[in-house]
């Protein structure tokens, strides 16, 4: 965790302050709750990935589909519709950029590294553009949103997201899976209309009693004759989902991801709020590869037809914020402004954000001597964990202090507040957040 850092400057006899926010995570994970509609109940941008189309229908300005994005992020040309909510941050990769992708022969579901050649596929199976958007709401759940655009119509069309921590060169390896990896399966049925979702696990013994043991599984492997590592056997199947087909073609000037005309269910779109999906044992995580697999069979068994990697970084995890500020002697905020050398400052943090009952997150104050906050710190303070919108418990604000080169005095108050005092007129103390 980030905190509140002081440190000393060469010269001067003004002490400047700075406040910042700091990202910090914590665990998260609710049940995932049915739903229905062309927009996922909590959606932040109001993502249309139910409606089977590109362009954006609401125009009340709360919602967002994926022509929005067009003149960024890799999509067309062009300049999104002024009632888009959001209108940058997605991802739209244009296929084979290194040759056909595909497993090299003899692979199982399970193997860990796989390696990768160049082949071919059924036009039917084979992707010409993938495209996604992930998102976080005001409630840290985590909203994932993905399109795939095959070379020929295929309504009932199956494939995998896999959701990987450690990423491959995209042509001779995928990569080695990790504990805690994920597979995000998708099936659309009859014509595309219907849409069911699979969420398998990566296990292994790494670390027995935990590895072994994420989002539910018991060390044993979802194809039962194999051993870890593996995809853990515990399946997690949201009750419902949000995605739909093109049940109508697509004209080109409608298509901001390829710019092409497309045939009714060659154009598939699906949302999810991996939250829900995952549970209240889910792991944090930061997944920096994606790789679509495209399947010719509903078994999410078998073995990938195309594959597609796009690298973005994906975190399964509550974006909790601290916010720093500074007081002078009379508690009054002066962040961004000046106290004279030798006044008493008060140095507060507060912690937002978090999920009750989930993971604690504490503040962490720390002291530093040099004027660039190198080195290790002087001393460091950590306060209790906080479960709520609230600022930082006092009780465990005990820092221990070795000697330093000035006179300072540290107390803290009723508030999780540091105090400093610099003693001497060659040397100032500001404060500032790490």
């Amino acid at each position: 965790m980030s905190g509140l850092r002081i440190f000393s400057r060469g010269r001067g006899r003004r002490i400047g302050f700075i406040a910042a926010t700091v990202a910090v995570v914590a665990a998260f994970g609710v049940l995932f709750v049915a739903t229905s509609g062309a927009v996922l109940p909590g959606s932040p941008s109001g993502f249309e990935s139910n409606d089977g189309n590109m362009t954006l229908d609401a125009t009340a300005g709360n919602n967002t589909d994926w022509n929005c994005f067009v003149g960024s992020d890799n999509f067309q040309a062009g300049t999104p519709n002024a009632k888009c909510k959001v209108t940058s941050g997605a991802t739209q990769l244009t296929a084979d950029a290194n040759g056909e992708i595909t497993w090299k022969d003899g692979l199982k579901f399970d193997t860990q590294c796989p390696a990768l050649i160049v082949g071919s596929v059924p036009n039917k199976d084979d992707f010409t553009h993938v495209a996604s958007y992930a998102e976080t709401g005001s409630n840290n759940d985590v909203f994932f949103y993905g399109a795939t655009i095959r070379a020929v119509a295929n309504g009932d069309s199956s494939g995998n997201v896999e959701f990987n921590q450690a990423s491959g060169d995209d042509t001779t390896t995928a990569g080695c899976r990790t504990a805690g990896d994920l597979l995000l399966a998708y099936d659309f049925h009859n014509g595309g209309t219907t849409l069911d979702f699979h969420v398998l696990t990566w296990i292994d013994n790494s670390n027995p009693g935990v590895s072994d043991k994420l989002n539910g599984n018991n060390g044993t492997c979802f194809v039962s004759q194999d051993s870890m590592p593996c995809w853990g056997a515990n399946e997690l199947t949201p009750i419902s989902t949000e995605g739909l087909a093109n049940q109508a073609a697509i004209l080109a000037a409608d298509n901001g991801i390829s710019g092409s005309a497309l045939a009714a269910q060659q154009f598939a779109e699906f949302g999810i709020n991996l939250t829900q999906a995952l549970g209240e044992t889910a792991t944090c995580e930061s997944f920096p590869q994606l790789v679509w697999e495209s399947r010719s069979s509903t078994s999410f068994t078998s073995n990938p037809q195309d594959i597609e990697f796009e690298h973005q970084t994906i975190n399964t995890c509550a974006q909790l914020t601290v916010t720093t500020k500074v007081h002078d002697a009379s508690h009054t905020d002066v962040t961004g402004g000046s106290v004279a050398l030798g006044s008493v400052v008060h140095d507060t943090a507060k912690l937002s954000g978090v999920v009750a009952g989930k993971t604690p997150a504490p503040i962490t104050f720390a002291f530093y001597s040099q004027a660039d906050c190198g080195g290790s710190p002087v001393a460091v303070a950590n306060t209790g964990a906080d479960q709520g919108d609230a600022t930082a418990a006092r009780s465990a604000l005990r820092p221990r202090w070795v000697p330093v080169p000035t006179r300072t005095r540290r107390r803290w108050p009723g508030t999780p507040t540091i105090w400093a005092t610099a003693r001497t007129a060659r040397t100032s103390r500001s404060a500032r957040p790490s």
